[in-house]
């Protein structure tokens, strides 16, 4: 089974959401304004960071566990390739988390909380490719929901 597709929808969003600051930057404008970021926000990223770590690297070295303990068995290139977006979010995260400002952090915590999201509805829409009764399913699909619920209730209070 292949849910990978679902995932590529990030890309679009970073180039539309990117384009502003990317301007603002060539214009030579300074710091973005903004306070700093909420302690709360910052313990889900730093989380968000360990678990997409964890995720990473074991979707990269799936082939060496006869159990594996994840939602479905992907062919040994996709689980590789797979790996990077996890590893990706491991490396992005921090990089939030440790921004100067609320407004430097903003568009790419809201471009986490769409690509959590898109997971969550992608494990939605394809449900029944997935066997719920089995152990690992469950925890993917929770580990994504408390992580989305956390981002987005740290996002909205920040926000406020």
């Amino acid at each position: 089974m292949e849910i990978a597709p679902g995932i590529y929808s990030e890309e679009p969003v970073w180039m539309i959401s990117l384009v502003p600051q990317a301007r603002a930057a060539a214009a030579g404008l300074g710091p973005l304004p903004g306070g700093e970021l909420h302690l709360l926000l910052k313990a889900v990223l730093w989380i968000e960071a360990v678990v997409m770590l964890v995720a990473g690297l074991y979707l990269f070295f799936l082939n060496r566990f006869s159990e594996p303990l994840w939602p479905w068995r992907p062919d040994p290139i996709s689980h590789r390739i797979m790996a990077g977006f996890p590893l990706a979010w491991a490396a992005w995260a921090p990089t939030l988390a440790l921004a100067g400002s609320w407004a430097e952090a903003r568009v790419g915590i809201l471009l986490n909380i769409i690509w959590l999201g898109v997971l969550l509805a992608t494990l939605a829409v394809f449900r029944s490719q997935f066997d719920l009764s089995r152990r690992p399913t469950r925890i993917y699909g929770g580990g994504i929901a408390i992580l989305f619920v956390l981002a987005v209730l740290s996002y909205l209070l920040q926000s406020v």
